[in-house]
């Protein structure tokens, strides 16, 4: 597969009409070849800035919780420009998934125990920056905000001593990131509204591998 079927640059220099002519399945492809170029004027300017603006548009909704996994699943990507994007491009699809309830499954994959990355490159700060902002869409309940946290207590629920799972301590690196930004706040942005039960209950998580915390 190549991105040979979308002219990333001049897309950019049109403001980044659809392609009409290509399945949306087919452009979750493009992109995801797209996202992982070494050439800044394909991946940042084009591709990054396309998805994201179609994203918003709701253009990509068909392939919404696709376009997801495929930005999960570049977390372990050889490359490290593919690692940093991957974060965004999930961001931009839990924003829209928050907006438009149902186009995307509640299940969380932060436990997905199908990885032998360990992350080393700010990836669980981006992915709590993204759950920051999903967290901050209108209409939430309290339980509705903290309710994903039960699968992963599921996940971690039964762990005991020795050598803590790749995925484990994925894991709880997003926690801290999470609580962190929980009890600061995006700059501009501020907290979101159930920021105190969230966190709460990350910080109950935490208390998993760090038992000596008050």
């Amino acid at each position: 597969m190549t991105a040979a079927l979308v002219d990333w640059p001049s897309l950019a220099a049109d403001r980044f009409p659809y392609p009409t002519h290509l399945p949306a399945s087919r452009l979750v492809d493009e992109l995801a070849v797209a996202l992982v170029s070494r050439d800044p004027g394909v991946r940042d300017d084009g591709a990054y800035a396309a998805a994201a603006h179609w994203i918003r548009e709701g253009r990509l909704d068909a392939v919404l919780e696709g376009l997801g996994d495929s930005a999960a699943g570049r977390f372990s990507h050889r490359e490290v420009q593919a690692r940093t994007f991957a974060p965004l491009i999930l961001s931009a699809v839990l924003t829209r998934a928050a907006a438009v309830p149902g186009r995307v499954s509640q299940e969380r994959r932060v436990t997905a125990s199908q990885t032998e990355y360990r992350y080393v490159q700010l990836e669980d700060a981006r992915l709590a920056r993204a759950l920051v902002r999903v967290l901050q869409g209108p209409g939430l309940t309290s339980g509705e905000a903290t309710g994903w946290l039960d699968v992963v207590a599921e996940a971690l629920d039964g762990g005991g001593p020795g050598p803590v799972p790749v995925w484990a301590f994925n894991t709880f690196a997003t926690l801290q990131s999470l609580h962190l930004h929980l009890t600061r706040g995006i700059a501009d942005e501020g907290l979101p509204p159930h920021a105190e039960a969230v966190a709460t209950r990350v910080a109950e998580l935490l208390r998993l591998p760090y038992y000596w915390l008050a």
